[in-house]
Protein backbone atom coordinates (compact mmCIF):
# COMPACT_ATOMS: atom_id res chain seq x y z
CA UNK A 1 0.00 0.00 0.00
CA UNK A 2 1.52 3.46 -0.98
CA UNK A 3 2.13 6.00 1.87
CA UNK A 4 -0.06 8.69 0.35
CA UNK A 5 -2.97 6.20 0.06
CA UNK A 6 -2.34 5.04 4.15
CA UNK A 7 -2.41 8.74 4.86
CA UNK A 8 -5.88 9.04 3.03
CA UNK A 9 -7.11 5.93 4.40
CA UNK A 10 -6.22 7.01 8.30
CA UNK A 11 -7.52 10.51 7.39
CA UNK A 12 -10.79 9.04 6.88
CA UNK A 13 -10.64 6.70 10.14
CA UNK A 14 -10.21 9.88 11.91
CA UNK A 15 -12.98 11.22 10.84
CA UNK A 16 -14.93 8.82 10.97
CA UNK A 17 -13.82 8.05 14.62
CA UNK A 18 -14.36 11.37 15.36
CA UNK A 19 -18.30 10.91 14.08
CA UNK A 20 -18.62 8.15 16.32
CA UNK A 21 -17.34 9.59 19.63
CA UNK A 22 -19.51 12.55 19.41
CA UNK A 23 -22.53 10.38 19.47
CA UNK A 24 -21.78 9.76 22.74
CA UNK A 25 -21.32 11.78 26.07
CA UNK A 26 -19.23 12.60 28.80
CA UNK A 27 -19.47 10.81 32.17
CA UNK A 28 -20.67 7.62 33.40
CA UNK A 29 -22.18 5.28 31.04
CA UNK A 30 -23.78 1.72 31.07
CA UNK A 31 -22.53 -1.35 29.16
CA UNK A 32 -24.20 -4.93 29.14
CA UNK A 33 -23.78 -5.41 33.47
CA UNK A 34 -20.98 -3.00 33.76
CA UNK A 35 -21.26 0.89 34.73
CA UNK A 36 -18.33 2.77 33.44
CA UNK A 37 -16.80 5.70 34.31
CA UNK A 38 -15.98 8.61 32.42
CA UNK A 39 -12.78 7.37 30.87
CA UNK A 40 -14.64 4.06 30.07
CA UNK A 41 -13.31 2.34 32.75
CA UNK A 42 -15.34 -0.65 34.80
CA UNK A 43 -16.11 1.17 38.34
CA UNK A 44 -17.60 -1.18 41.15
CA UNK A 45 -19.29 1.14 43.55
CA UNK A 46 -17.97 0.82 47.30
CA UNK A 47 -19.66 3.09 49.78
CA UNK A 48 -21.88 4.58 52.25
CA UNK A 49 -24.96 6.72 52.48
CA UNK A 50 -25.42 10.20 54.25
CA UNK A 51 -28.67 11.41 55.27
CA UNK A 52 -27.77 15.10 54.71
CA UNK A 53 -31.60 16.15 54.40
CA UNK A 54 -31.48 15.74 58.07
CA UNK A 55 -28.39 16.52 59.09
CA UNK A 56 -27.28 18.91 56.69
CA UNK A 57 -25.17 20.93 59.34
CA UNK A 58 -23.02 17.50 59.27
CA UNK A 59 -22.68 17.26 55.66
CA UNK A 60 -18.96 19.39 55.25
CA UNK A 61 -17.46 16.88 57.50
CA UNK A 62 -19.08 14.20 56.81
CA UNK A 63 -17.97 13.63 52.93
CA UNK A 64 -14.42 14.14 54.16
CA UNK A 65 -14.72 11.29 56.65
CA UNK A 66 -16.48 8.98 54.58
CA UNK A 67 -13.63 9.02 51.89
CA UNK A 68 -11.34 8.20 54.64
CA UNK A 69 -13.13 4.84 54.87
CA UNK A 70 -11.79 4.28 51.44
CA UNK A 71 -15.39 4.00 49.64
CA UNK A 72 -15.10 5.47 46.17
CA UNK A 73 -19.01 6.93 46.46
CA UNK A 74 -21.53 8.61 48.95
CA UNK A 75 -25.05 8.62 47.64
CA UNK A 76 -26.64 11.50 49.89
CA UNK A 77 -30.52 12.28 50.76
CA UNK A 78 -31.50 15.10 49.36
CA UNK A 79 -35.55 16.23 49.38
CA UNK A 80 -37.61 18.03 46.94
CA UNK A 81 -39.57 19.61 49.71
CA UNK A 82 -42.92 17.80 48.96
CA UNK A 83 -42.23 14.98 51.96
CA UNK A 84 -45.51 15.59 53.69
CA UNK A 85 -43.56 15.59 57.31
CA UNK A 86 -42.51 18.97 56.25
CA UNK A 87 -38.84 18.27 55.06
CA UNK A 88 -36.97 21.22 53.79
CA UNK A 89 -36.14 21.03 49.80
CA UNK A 90 -32.50 20.99 49.01
CA UNK A 91 -31.98 24.28 46.62
CA UNK A 92 -29.84 24.17 44.28
CA UNK A 93 -27.03 25.61 45.83
CA UNK A 94 -26.40 23.45 48.50
CA UNK A 95 -26.21 20.37 45.85
CA UNK A 96 -23.66 22.13 44.35
CA UNK A 97 -21.72 22.41 47.72
CA UNK A 98 -22.22 18.81 48.21
CA UNK A 99 -20.81 18.16 44.52
CA UNK A 100 -18.11 20.06 45.40
CA UNK A 101 -17.25 18.66 48.38
CA UNK A 102 -17.36 15.11 46.53
CA UNK A 103 -14.92 16.26 43.90
CA UNK A 104 -12.56 17.79 46.16
CA UNK A 105 -12.25 14.61 48.71
CA UNK A 106 -11.94 12.38 44.83
CA UNK A 107 -15.43 10.11 45.43
CA UNK A 108 -18.35 10.38 43.43
CA UNK A 109 -21.46 11.53 44.25
CA UNK A 110 -25.11 9.42 43.96
CA UNK A 111 -27.90 12.19 44.22
CA UNK A 112 -31.10 11.08 45.29
CA UNK A 113 -34.58 12.32 46.38
CA UNK A 114 -36.13 10.37 49.77
CA UNK A 115 -39.64 12.07 49.29
CA UNK A 116 -40.93 9.25 47.49
CA UNK A 117 -40.09 6.55 50.27
CA UNK A 118 -42.96 4.00 50.02
CA UNK A 119 -45.40 6.40 48.15
CA UNK A 120 -48.74 4.10 47.72
CA UNK A 121 -48.82 2.75 51.57
CA UNK A 122 -47.09 6.00 53.33
CA UNK A 123 -49.22 8.39 53.04
CA UNK A 124 -46.76 10.93 53.53
CA UNK A 125 -44.80 10.49 50.56
CA UNK A 126 -45.14 11.54 47.44
CA UNK A 127 -44.25 10.56 43.57
CA UNK A 128 -41.50 9.69 41.12
CA UNK A 129 -43.03 12.53 38.75
CA UNK A 130 -42.62 14.85 41.65
CA UNK A 131 -38.48 13.55 42.11
CA UNK A 132 -38.11 13.74 38.12
CA UNK A 133 -39.48 17.68 38.20
CA UNK A 134 -36.77 17.98 41.46
CA UNK A 135 -33.91 16.90 38.92
CA UNK A 136 -35.25 18.85 35.97
CA UNK A 137 -35.41 21.77 38.41
CA UNK A 138 -31.84 21.86 38.87
CA UNK A 139 -31.06 20.77 35.90
CA UNK A 140 -27.97 23.88 35.17
CA UNK A 141 -26.96 22.69 38.83
CA UNK A 142 -25.76 18.76 37.67
CA UNK A 143 -25.05 19.50 33.70
CA UNK A 144 -21.48 19.29 32.75
CA UNK A 145 -20.89 17.01 36.61
CA UNK A 146 -21.47 13.79 34.51
CA UNK A 147 -18.13 12.55 35.54
CA UNK A 148 -18.59 13.08 39.38
CA UNK A 149 -22.51 12.72 39.62
CA UNK A 150 -25.46 9.81 39.32
CA UNK A 151 -29.04 10.47 39.51
CA UNK A 152 -30.73 8.20 41.78
CA UNK A 153 -34.50 9.73 40.57
CA UNK A 154 -36.24 8.56 43.79
CA UNK A 155 -35.80 6.29 46.89
CA UNK A 156 -37.70 3.13 47.20
CA UNK A 157 -40.78 4.82 45.58
CA UNK A 158 -43.62 2.54 46.14
CA UNK A 159 -44.58 0.32 49.54
CA UNK A 160 -45.81 -2.96 49.46
CA UNK A 161 -49.04 -4.14 47.51
CA UNK A 162 -49.24 -1.60 44.08
CA UNK A 163 -49.38 -3.75 40.83
CA UNK A 164 -45.71 -3.64 38.76
CA UNK A 165 -47.46 -1.06 36.34
CA UNK A 166 -47.18 1.50 38.54
CA UNK A 167 -43.85 1.14 39.21
CA UNK A 168 -42.87 0.92 35.57
CA UNK A 169 -44.65 3.58 33.83
CA UNK A 170 -43.83 5.92 36.63
CA UNK A 171 -40.04 5.57 36.03
CA UNK A 172 -40.43 5.19 32.33
CA UNK A 173 -41.95 8.99 32.12
CA UNK A 174 -39.88 9.65 34.51
CA UNK A 175 -36.65 9.22 32.74
CA UNK A 176 -37.94 10.86 29.34
CA UNK A 177 -38.51 13.70 31.50
CA UNK A 178 -35.16 14.06 32.59
CA UNK A 179 -34.10 13.34 29.12
CA UNK A 180 -36.01 15.87 27.81
CA UNK A 181 -34.38 18.12 30.44
CA UNK A 182 -31.04 17.84 28.53
CA UNK A 183 -29.36 15.55 31.77
CA UNK A 184 -26.96 12.94 29.94
CA UNK A 185 -26.07 11.42 33.81
CA UNK A 186 -26.38 7.49 34.54
CA UNK A 187 -29.65 6.91 36.11
CA UNK A 188 -30.31 4.89 39.23
CA UNK A 189 -33.60 3.45 39.40
CA UNK A 190 -34.89 1.72 42.77
CA UNK A 191 -36.97 -0.99 43.31
CA UNK A 192 -40.99 -1.19 44.72
CA UNK A 193 -41.74 -2.69 47.69
CA UNK A 194 -39.56 -0.17 50.02
CA UNK A 195 -36.88 -0.60 47.93
CA UNK A 196 -36.59 -4.72 49.09
CA UNK A 197 -38.45 -5.95 45.51
CA UNK A 198 -40.02 -8.69 47.83
CA UNK A 199 -42.66 -8.77 44.91
CA UNK A 200 -39.72 -8.97 42.17
CA UNK A 201 -41.29 -6.26 40.23
CA UNK A 202 -38.47 -4.79 38.99
CA UNK A 203 -36.49 -8.23 38.94
CA UNK A 204 -39.04 -9.49 36.15
CA UNK A 205 -39.97 -5.86 34.66
CA UNK A 206 -36.13 -3.91 34.39
CA UNK A 207 -35.69 -4.15 31.04
CA UNK A 208 -39.52 -2.56 29.98
CA UNK A 209 -37.97 0.55 32.14
CA UNK A 210 -34.53 0.84 30.55
CA UNK A 211 -36.26 0.82 27.37
CA UNK A 212 -37.68 4.40 28.01
CA UNK A 213 -33.89 5.75 27.93
CA UNK A 214 -33.07 6.98 24.75
CA UNK A 215 -29.87 7.28 26.13
CA UNK A 216 -29.35 3.40 27.41
CA UNK A 217 -27.59 4.64 30.27
CA UNK A 218 -29.86 3.37 32.98
CA UNK A 219 -28.60 1.25 35.92
CA UNK A 220 -30.49 -0.20 38.79
CA UNK A 221 -30.63 -0.72 42.60
CA UNK A 222 -32.21 -2.65 45.26
CA UNK A 223 -32.28 -2.48 48.96
CA UNK A 224 -31.24 -5.72 50.91
CA UNK A 225 -32.53 -5.92 54.28
CA UNK A 226 -34.37 -8.21 56.32
CA UNK A 227 -35.52 -9.94 52.83
CA UNK A 228 -32.33 -11.18 52.74
CA UNK A 229 -31.16 -13.78 55.16
CA UNK A 230 -29.45 -16.08 53.17
CA UNK A 231 -26.28 -16.52 51.11
CA UNK A 232 -28.52 -18.22 48.29
CA UNK A 233 -31.41 -15.83 48.09
CA UNK A 234 -29.10 -12.89 48.07
CA UNK A 235 -26.93 -14.69 45.09
CA UNK A 236 -30.01 -15.68 43.79
CA UNK A 237 -31.93 -12.23 43.65
CA UNK A 238 -28.70 -10.60 41.99
CA UNK A 239 -27.19 -13.36 38.83
CA UNK A 240 -31.07 -13.96 38.08
CA UNK A 241 -31.62 -9.97 37.55
CA UNK A 242 -27.96 -9.53 35.51
CA UNK A 243 -28.87 -13.09 33.53
CA UNK A 244 -32.46 -11.72 32.56
CA UNK A 245 -31.52 -8.04 31.87
CA UNK A 246 -27.86 -7.86 31.26
CA UNK A 247 -28.00 -4.29 32.75
CA UNK A 248 -26.05 -3.03 36.15
CA UNK A 249 -27.33 -3.45 39.61
CA UNK A 250 -26.20 -2.28 42.66
CA UNK A 251 -26.97 -3.09 46.27
CA UNK A 252 -28.04 0.39 47.16
CA UNK A 253 -28.96 0.03 50.95
CA UNK A 254 -28.13 -2.49 53.54
CA UNK A 255 -27.29 -3.25 57.07
CA UNK A 256 -26.78 -5.64 59.19
CA UNK A 257 -29.41 -5.48 61.49
CA UNK A 258 -33.12 -3.80 60.50
CA UNK A 259 -35.67 -2.65 62.79
CA UNK A 260 -34.42 -5.90 64.91
CA UNK A 261 -34.29 -8.46 61.94
CA UNK A 262 -31.01 -10.37 61.48
CA UNK A 263 -29.64 -9.01 57.53
CA UNK A 264 -26.93 -11.34 56.03
CA UNK A 265 -24.98 -8.43 55.52
CA UNK A 266 -21.69 -10.83 55.52
CA UNK A 267 -22.79 -12.46 52.24
CA UNK A 268 -24.26 -9.14 50.58
CA UNK A 269 -20.50 -7.96 50.84
CA UNK A 270 -19.26 -11.71 50.11
CA UNK A 271 -21.92 -11.74 46.53
CA UNK A 272 -20.96 -8.14 45.95
CA UNK A 273 -17.37 -9.29 45.34
CA UNK A 274 -18.33 -12.41 43.59
CA UNK A 275 -20.29 -10.90 41.27
CA UNK A 276 -18.32 -7.55 40.70
CA UNK A 277 -21.25 -5.32 41.67
CA UNK A 278 -21.32 -2.71 44.04
CA UNK A 279 -23.18 -1.94 47.16
CA UNK A 280 -23.80 1.11 49.35
CA UNK A 281 -24.21 0.62 53.25
CA UNK A 282 -26.83 1.98 55.28
CA UNK A 283 -25.86 4.58 57.26
CA UNK A 284 -22.81 7.10 57.86
CA UNK A 285 -24.63 8.09 61.82
CA UNK A 286 -28.24 9.68 62.63
CA UNK A 287 -30.59 6.91 62.48
CA UNK A 288 -33.35 7.11 64.58
CA UNK A 289 -34.21 4.96 67.70
CA UNK A 290 -35.87 2.08 65.71
CA UNK A 291 -32.42 1.66 63.47
CA UNK A 292 -29.44 2.62 65.42
CA UNK A 293 -27.75 -0.56 64.96
CA UNK A 294 -27.70 0.86 61.36
CA UNK A 295 -25.38 3.89 62.19
CA UNK A 296 -21.88 3.14 60.37
CA UNK A 297 -20.36 5.19 63.20
CA UNK A 298 -21.32 6.66 66.42
CA UNK A 299 -23.15 10.54 66.82
CA UNK A 300 -21.17 11.18 63.59
CA UNK A 301 -18.04 10.29 64.83
CA UNK A 302 -15.68 8.46 62.47
CA UNK A 303 -13.20 7.29 65.34
CA UNK A 304 -16.47 5.39 66.38
CA UNK A 305 -17.29 2.71 64.24
CA UNK A 306 -20.23 0.55 65.33
CA UNK A 307 -19.72 -3.04 65.00
CA UNK A 308 -21.64 -3.17 61.71
CA UNK A 309 -19.48 0.13 60.58
CA UNK A 310 -16.47 -2.47 61.57
CA UNK A 311 -18.11 -5.38 59.07
CA UNK A 312 -18.39 -3.00 56.08
CA UNK A 313 -15.50 -0.69 56.02
CA UNK A 314 -12.95 -3.66 57.52
CA UNK A 315 -13.81 -7.37 56.71
CA UNK A 316 -12.48 -9.44 53.98
CA UNK A 317 -15.21 -7.95 51.10
CA UNK A 318 -15.45 -4.49 52.97
CA UNK A 319 -15.14 -1.16 51.61
CA UNK A 320 -10.78 -1.34 52.41
CA UNK A 321 -10.16 -4.36 51.18
CA UNK A 322 -12.14 -3.95 47.82
CA UNK A 323 -12.88 -0.40 46.88
CA UNK A 324 -11.12 1.19 43.55
CA UNK A 325 -11.55 5.13 42.59
CA UNK A 326 -12.93 6.24 39.96
CA UNK A 327 -10.48 6.96 37.13
CA UNK A 328 -11.36 10.30 36.31
CA UNK A 329 -9.67 11.34 39.43
CA UNK A 330 -6.64 10.56 37.67
CA UNK A 331 -3.77 7.60 38.14
CA UNK A 332 -2.92 4.67 35.25
CA UNK A 333 -4.96 2.48 33.81
CA UNK A 334 -3.82 -0.06 31.08
CA UNK A 335 -5.36 1.61 28.42
CA UNK A 336 -6.00 4.99 29.34
CA UNK A 337 -3.50 8.15 30.07
CA UNK A 338 -5.00 9.70 33.08
CA UNK A 339 -6.54 6.65 34.91
CA UNK A 340 -6.42 4.00 37.59
CA UNK A 341 -8.83 1.27 38.05
CA UNK A 342 -12.22 1.89 38.99
CA UNK A 343 -14.96 0.99 41.58
CA UNK A 344 -18.05 3.07 43.02
CA UNK A 345 -20.47 2.72 45.22
CA UNK A 346 -23.62 4.18 45.85
CA UNK A 347 -26.56 3.58 48.13
CA UNK A 348 -29.59 5.56 49.32
CA UNK A 349 -31.74 5.67 52.64
CA UNK A 350 -34.33 3.61 54.23
CA UNK A 351 -34.20 4.28 57.86
CA UNK A 352 -32.96 7.61 59.57
CA UNK A 353 -34.07 10.11 62.12
CA UNK A 354 -36.63 11.03 60.43
CA UNK A 355 -37.97 8.23 58.09
CA UNK A 356 -37.46 4.38 58.46
CA UNK A 357 -38.11 1.92 55.60
CA UNK A 358 -40.77 -0.83 56.40
CA UNK A 359 -40.57 -3.51 54.08
CA UNK A 360 -42.79 -7.26 54.53
CA UNK A 361 -40.51 -10.52 54.78
CA UNK A 362 -40.42 -13.00 52.05
CA UNK A 363 -38.15 -14.72 49.78
CA UNK A 364 -36.14 -14.26 46.78
CA UNK A 365 -35.49 -16.69 43.81
CA UNK A 366 -31.92 -18.40 44.73
CA UNK A 367 -30.37 -19.70 41.41
CA UNK A 368 -26.88 -18.59 41.06
CA UNK A 369 -25.01 -17.95 37.89
CA UNK A 370 -22.16 -15.49 37.25
CA UNK A 371 -21.05 -12.54 36.21
CA UNK A 372 -17.57 -11.27 34.33
CA UNK A 373 -16.28 -7.92 33.30
CA UNK A 374 -13.73 -7.24 30.71
CA UNK A 375 -11.40 -5.01 30.07
CA UNK A 376 -10.52 -4.21 26.51
CA UNK A 377 -6.66 -3.13 26.09
CA UNK A 378 -4.80 -2.52 22.65
CA UNK A 379 -1.49 -2.95 21.25
CA UNK A 380 0.07 -2.20 18.08
CA UNK A 381 3.49 -3.78 17.00
CA UNK A 382 5.68 -2.71 14.34
CA UNK A 383 7.90 -4.76 12.43
CA UNK A 384 11.41 -4.20 10.23
CA UNK A 385 11.94 -4.16 6.78
CA UNK A 386 12.74 -0.84 6.20
CA UNK A 387 12.76 0.16 2.32
CA UNK A 388 12.63 3.38 0.28
CA UNK A 389 10.03 4.92 -1.30
CA UNK A 390 7.87 4.24 1.60
CA UNK A 391 7.99 0.49 2.65
CA UNK A 392 6.31 -1.51 5.06
CA UNK A 393 8.08 -0.40 8.14
CA UNK A 394 6.43 3.33 7.98
CA UNK A 395 3.12 1.44 6.96
CA UNK A 396 3.21 -0.96 9.98
CA UNK A 397 3.81 2.48 12.09
CA UNK A 398 0.67 3.83 10.28
CA UNK A 399 -1.55 0.99 10.85
CA UNK A 400 -0.56 0.80 14.43
CA UNK A 401 -1.52 4.17 14.97
CA UNK A 402 -4.77 3.41 13.43
CA UNK A 403 -5.41 1.17 15.97
CA UNK A 404 -4.51 3.16 18.72
CA UNK A 405 -7.19 5.87 17.38
CA UNK A 406 -10.16 2.82 17.21
CA UNK A 407 -8.99 1.84 20.91
CA UNK A 408 -9.93 5.33 21.99
CA UNK A 409 -13.05 5.20 20.06
CA UNK A 410 -14.03 1.75 21.62
CA UNK A 411 -15.50 3.94 24.46
CA UNK A 412 -17.75 5.78 22.40
CA UNK A 413 -19.10 2.77 21.09
CA UNK A 414 -19.39 0.62 23.85
CA UNK A 415 -21.49 3.34 25.70
CA UNK A 416 -24.22 3.76 22.62
CA UNK A 417 -27.38 2.71 23.00
CA UNK A 418 -26.86 -0.25 20.37
CA UNK A 419 -24.32 -2.14 22.62
CA UNK A 420 -26.59 -1.84 25.93
CA UNK A 421 -27.44 -4.74 25.46
CA UNK A 422 -24.25 -6.77 23.77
Amino acid sequence: MKQNTIKSFLGGCVLGMGLITSSAWAGFSVSGTQLLDGNGQPFVMRGINHAHTWYASQTNTAIPNIANTGANVVRVVLSNGTHREGWTRTPANEVANIISLCKNNRIICMLEVHDTTGYGEKAEATTVAQAAQYWVDIANTLKGQEDYVLINIANEPFGNGRPASDWVNAHRTAIQSIRNAGLTHTLVVDAPSWGQDWEKYMLNNASQVADADSLGNTMFSVHMYEVYQSYNTIRGYVSDFMNQHNLPIIVGEFGADHQGKFVDAESILRVAEELDIGYLGWSWSGNGSCCTALDIVNNFNPSSLSSWGNMLINSTNGIKATSKPATVFGGHTGSSSSSSSSSSSSSSSSSSSSSSSSSSSSSSSSSSSSSSSSSSSSSSSSSGGGSSSGGTGGSFDLLGLLLLIMAGAGRGIAVSRAQRKS
